[in-house]
């Protein structure tokens, strides 16, 4: 007589991410959509209880990013402005597939990097006037990231 015995995962591990803390770069310019950098975290539990998935963290800045639950690349998700926020942090969690899922979180750090501009605040200036040149009035500005003065028109 022979009997067949399978033995089934009980996801007792958590994913790991395969680094502590997740630094990326990303310019002020960056089209809402581009990549921003790929976290990775690891499950050695079996079938489901290994599938990793990932999101964002509740924080002020995540409304700026996104991540692809699937892959784990993070993606601009709205306009980024390094006067408004040179650096953002926030939390990504990686949570596996088990019933009772097991998860950790790390954090990702974003430096917003400045693009050396009119500021943001001067940039939708235009001045019209009907039937004559004119010229518009130089208001002066100062972009806080660089310390310059800028004369926007």
């Amino acid at each position: 007589m022979s009997a067949q015995v399978t033995v089934l995962d009980v996801n007792d591990h958590a994913p790991e991410f395969v680094q502590t803390t997740f630094r990326a770069a990303v310019s002020e310019t960056a089209a809402v959509g581009q990549s921003v950098l790929t976290v990775t975290a690891v499950d050695v539990d079996a079938g489901e209880n290994a599938a990793v998935r990932y999101r964002l963290a509740h924080a002020a800045q995540t409304d700026r990013f996104r991540v692809d639950a699937a892959s784990g690349t993070v993606y601009v998700a709205a306009e980024l402005d390094f006067e408004t926020a040179a650096e953002l942090a926030f939390d990504v969690v990686a949570a596996d597939g088990g019933i009772l899922c097991q998860y950790q979180s790390e954090r990702l750090i974003v430096t917003t990097n400045d693009y050396g501009h009119c500021p943001r605040s001067m940039r939708s200036r235009v001045c019209l006037t009907v039937g004559r040149p004119s010229v518009c009035p130089s208001v002066p500005s100062l972009d806080r990231s660089s310390g310059i003065w800028w004369i926007c028109c």
